[in-house]
């Protein structure tokens, strides 16, 4: 196992910060393991949803991040 840590900037995208981490340590499986901070916004796709009819939600912050 190899450990691989990031720090994110204020403004960075969380989501593209970390699939640029994936191809940049060339990664073919990864887990996140723990994750502190907070977001200004975000679009999230609800639990439970239906293939065909996604329930995808974008909101306006701060929000804090307490699971990832």
């Amino acid at each position: 196992m190899r450990l691989v840590a990031t720090r994110l900037r204020e403004g960075q995208d969380l989501k593209a910060s970390i699939e640029a981490l994936v191809r940049a340590e060339h990664l073919s499986a990864a887990t996140v393991v723990s994750a502190v901070g907070s977001l200004n916004g975000m679009r999230m796709r609800m639990a439970g949803a239906a293939p065909d009819k996604q329930d995808i939600r974008e909101l306006e912050g701060p929000f804090e991040i307490i699971s990832l």
